[in-house]
């Protein structure tokens, strides 16, 4: 008897075919014997998440605007990839959101961040509920009343960036300026006066801010469409962000967060 030997051509082709099979098997499950395979929507959708990488990533975050579009044909209730519902019915609201009894676990593609202890995420519910009840206090009725002197004299900063473009003709960027706000008043909430991020205490407001949040917004739903860039984030650091440029924002918010981490250690060490 011959014995049979393999080449590396040979196991490519092999494990080509297991892929395939594998992927054939899943997406069958996914269209007939899914628990949400009675739920209407596009084919495409329940079969892969292709269909929302298409329109969140290749187009640039109008997966938005398409459930609209899918509303409008499928109903309130449709499937928009293999393991999510989207539901656009106000009456669903107290089903969706049960409450403190009932247990509602995030999906972790939703919750990657490069942050694990981090509130946001948490998906587990009740370690989520736990890390929640911390901030409570921070974000209290009373708490968020005592802030209005402080949230004035940033309204105070903003309208003084606006009177000194009357009559001048020059523009001014609302988005820049409201996130500038937005970044003030909650740094010096958390931080203090001394170390506010200052962006309205500039003679002219920028868009860094801004470009901040939208790229931490952008990246997410590359994330969540392919997860493994977060790992190849931590090990090549700045360097992915000459590939995907919305990394240099978030690696900057990064060092952000790190720097008022340090700051909160050592005047809990002083104190």
């Amino acid at each position: 008897m011959v014995p049979l030997t393999f080449g590396i051509f040979e196991y490519l082709l092999l494990l080509l075919g297991i892929l395939f099979a594998y992927k054939g098997t899943q997406v069958i499950y996914r269209l007939y014997f899914s628990p949400l395979a009675k739920f209407p929507g596009p084919r495409l959708a329940a079969a892969t998440s292709l269909y929302e990488f298409y329109f969140d990533v290749i187009r640039d975050g109008q997966f938005m605007f398409e459930l609209n579009r899918l509303h409008d044909k499928y109903g309130p209730i449709l499937r928009i990839n293999p393991h999510e519902l989207h539901i656009k019915d106000p009456s669903y609201y107290d089903t969706l959101y049960g409450g403190p009894l009932n247990k509602r676990d995030k999906l972790p593609s939703f919750t990657q961040s490069g942050l694990p202890l981090s509130a946001f995420e948490t998906a587990p519910h009740g370690l989520h509920r736990e890390r929640r009840k911390l901030l409570g206090p921070f974000l209290s009725t009373q708490s968020v009343t005592n802030l209005q002197p402080l949230i004035q004299e940033k309204v105070d900063l903003v309208c003084g960036h606006l009177s000194r473009r009357v009559g001048t003709g020059e523009f001014l960027d609302l988005h820049s300026i409201l996130a500038s706000f937005a970044a003030d008043v909650l740094s010096t909430y958390v931080l203090g006066r001394e170390n506010c991020y200052g962006y309205l205490d500039r003679a002219e407001v920028t868009d860094e801010w801004k470009k901040i949040v939208n790229s931490l917004f952008e990246t997410l739903l590359l994330i969540r469409s392919v997860p493994s860039l977060l790992g190849l984030a931590h090990i090549f650091g700045k360097t992915i962000a000459w590939i995907f440029p919305p990394f240099h924002w978030i690696n900057k918010l990064q060092t952000v967060c790190m720097w008022s981490f340090s700051l909160h250690c050592d005047i809990l060490t002083m104190c």
